[in-house]
């Protein structure tokens, strides 16, 4: 009667009988002279394979537990663990979110009633960045990556925390966060592909990009919620009240208010003409921070505003009886 096999044979290795295990068996099968002589060779081989891949088997279990040191007390505090799906990416090397390792994110991956809403590093206040970076530098060292992968990690971080944009705000940061994720998501993509770069080394050029294009999209939306007031200010008559008291006869109904004060005011009339040269002036005389963009697509660093720009502004907006 056939042997019920007890394992699923698709599982099973062929032995590498190539190997140095194999070949004294080799030169005793070569000299061999019946087959009753070479199954017992085969066999003998056999098992001394098998005990090996026992021993080895053993030890890997062992590993599972680790060592006990029966005189280390348990710990005062014991932190709650960031998600059991960021733990594995990490075991893997693979670049994980720094949300999982905030506050909320922790509190989130151990309260089962709560969903996991993930933000990307650019969407974290600084609070956040600074509180998960240093929970993600511990978890990559607890899951064995490389010590040359885990410093140039650790100087990455300590680069970004300490680096002058930090002062510039309220722009700066954002910069240094937006940086941050970028370039760690593109070291953990260069690894996978076996030529992962210097992650410590900051890239001026690449962080100053990165500032520029987030003061341009705040100025593009800056003047996109202008755009919308602007129709409002610019009336179609030939002159524009500045105050909230009844205009005079010829103007009565014509719709010429557009700034709310005491209705005892009296009324100051200014030329449609002004009022559209002096909106944009008064755009432009905003204070802004940190660099704007040029007509040449250079960038420069913003000027305060000129006396004459203010003074038209104040006219515009404070002038009354």
């Amino acid at each position: 009667m056939p042997r019920i096999c007890e394992q699923d044979p698709n599982l099973e290795v062929c032995p590498e009988f190539t190997s140095a295990c194999y070949l004294v068996l080799r030169e005793r099968l070569i000299a061999a002279d019946t087959h009753a002589t070479v199954a017992v060779l085969l066999k003998e081989s056999w098992t001394q394979e098998n005990n090996a891949r026992k021993v080895a088997f053993t030890q890997q279990k062992r590993q599972r537990f680790g060592d006990i040191d029966l005189s280390k007390p348990v710990p005062d505090y014991i932190s709650p663990p960031p998600s059991s799906f960021a733990i594995e990416k990490l075991d893997k090397g693979e670049y994980v979110e720094l949300y999982y390792f905030t506050k909320e994110g922790i509190e989130e991956a151990n309260n089962r009633n709560m969903g996991m809403g993930i933000k990307n590093d650019n969407e974290l206040t600084w609070e956040q960045y600074d509180h998960a970076w240093l929970i993600l530098y511990r978890r990559v060292m607890i899951a064995g990556w490389p010590e040359a992968h885990v410093s140039s990690l650790l100087h990455f971080f300590s680069e970004i925390n300490s680096h002058r944009y930090r002062a510039r705000l309220p722009y700066g940061p954002r910069a240094l966060l937006m940086y941050q994720a970028t370039v760690r998501r593109a070291w953990h993509d260069e690894l996978a592909r076996g030529r992962g770069f210097n992650i410590s080394l900051i890239n001026e050029t690449l962080l100053g990009s990165i500032y520029s294009d987030i003061i341009w999209g705040e100025q593009v939306e800056a003047v996109r919620e202008v755009s919308t007031y602007v129709p409002s200010c610019l009336v179609s008559s030939a002159f524009l009240v500045t105050h909230s008291a009844r205009p005079p006869a010829p103007f009565v109904g014509r719709g010429y208010q557009l700034f709310t004060r005491a209705a005892t005011h009296t009324c100051w009339f200014v030329p449609q003409t002004i009022i559209t040269l002096a909106f944009p002036c008064w755009l432009l005389g905003r204070p802004c921070a940190g660099p704007i963009r040029s007509l040449t697509g250079t960038f420069e660093e913003a000027r305060p505003p000129s006396s004459s720009l203010w003074l038209l502004r104040f006219f515009l907006l404070h002038t009354q009886a």
